[in-house]
C-alpha cells in the first residue's frame, strides 16, 4: 500500500487527488485536515462536514458557512 493511501485511511479521510497529513481541528460541525492536493504538490485545508444520519438533505449549517466563505475574499480560500 504506498504511504499516502496508510496515512489517508489511518485519518479517515477519502477524498481522491489529495494526501491527508493530519487533523488540524474538529468540533461540533465538522473536521479540518492538512493535505497535498497531489496534482500541484499545493498545501490546502479541506473541512469534512458531519451530517447526521437522520437528516435529509444539507445541514443548514453547512449552506450558511458555504454562504459566507462564498463572499470572503481572501488568498487562503479557493473559489
Amino acid at each position: 500500500m504506498p504511504p499516502h493511501r496508510e496515512t489517508n485511511s489511518r485519518l479517515g479521510f477519502k477524498l481522491p487527488g489529495f494526501i491527508a497529513f493530519k487533523c488540524i481541528g474538529a468540533g461540533a460541525y465538522g473536521t479540518v485536515f492538512h493535505t497535498i492536493r497531489l496534482a500541484t504538490n499545493q498545501s490546502v485545508a479541506i473541512k469534512r462536514i458531519k451530517f447526521a444520519e437522520t437528516v435529509q438533505g444539507v445541514p443548514a449549517y453547512a449552506l450558511r458557512e458555504a454562504a459566507v466563505l462564498k463572499r470572503l475574499v481572501h488568498k487562503n480560500i479557493v473559489k
